[in-house]
């Protein structure tokens, strides 16, 4: 692929790159959403020194979600490194897309890939639930209503509307919360006994689904205010 050449934008920057392509200025949004952004575009300057590509972190961000499912096979307290591959995985998606900013290697395919690695991660994750003893039509409900919402967003977005309300409700932020701290649940439940642990994975799943419910409603009601 070559190596990528770094631009040398500072923050100020970046920032109106971002909001140029994505509607809104990190430096105006509320936390903790402008801080992930400014710790994404951080750490995203020394990957694109290095030469890494948006790609090349995008897998690394799915593959990261992929082990996940292993370490609730495996159980116990192997479930913390569920938490820790989750949040890595997380990491690695922002990274990805704060090198598509800063070196200019925004493409429409790039978004298509995001998205896919966004719901096949999550897919992956809500997997790992279910092996740890959450039940399946739960977690197919959290699947379908986690899907909606991002579909909903997406049909919006080609509509031109910009969803900003100024909540992290409707965001993919409050899923990730819910699935590392309900690994690290799931692992210390684990480590005590087997029993717990499906008591751990079910009660994560049912939290998710009401973040996953609240999340939809909110993205409802924030695009009939932008569009109707």
């Amino acid at each position: 692929m070559g190596v990528v050449e770094l631009t040398t934008l500072g923050w100020d920057g970046y920032a109106a790159r971002w909001a140029s392509l994505h509607g809104v200025d990190p430096r105006t949004t509320p936390q903790p959403f402008r801080g992930w952004l400014r710790l994404s575009y951080g750490l995203a300057r020394p990957f694109a020194r290095l030469g890494a590509t948006p790609g090349i972190l995008l897998a690394a961000s799915l593959a990261l979600s992929v082990v996940v499912p292993v370490f609730a096979v495996f159980g116990g307290w192997w479930t913390l490194g569920g938490a820790v591959a989750v949040l890595l995985a997380v990491v690695a998606d922002a990274v990805s897309r704060a090198v598509a900013v800063l070196t200019e290697q925004i493409t429409r395919l790039g978004y298509v890939y995001a998205a896919l690695v966004e719901r096949l991660s999550e897919a992956a994750w809500l997997g790992a639930l279910w092996l740890l003893g959450a039940p399946g039509p739960v977690i197919v409900a959290c699947g379908a209503a986690t899907w909606f919402q991002e579909y909903l967003r997406t049909r919006t977005a080609e509509t031109g509307a910009v969803l900003v309300d100024g909540s992290v409700l409707g965001e993919r932020s409050p899923r990730v919360a819910v699935a590392v701290l309900g690994f690290v649940l799931c692992g210390l439940a684990g480590a005590a006994s087997d029993t717990l642990a499906r008591g751990a994975a079910a009660f994560v799943a049912a939290v998710w689904l009401l973040v996953a419910v609240l999340g939809l409603t909110h993205v409802f009601t924030a695009v009939r205010r932008a569009i109707g």
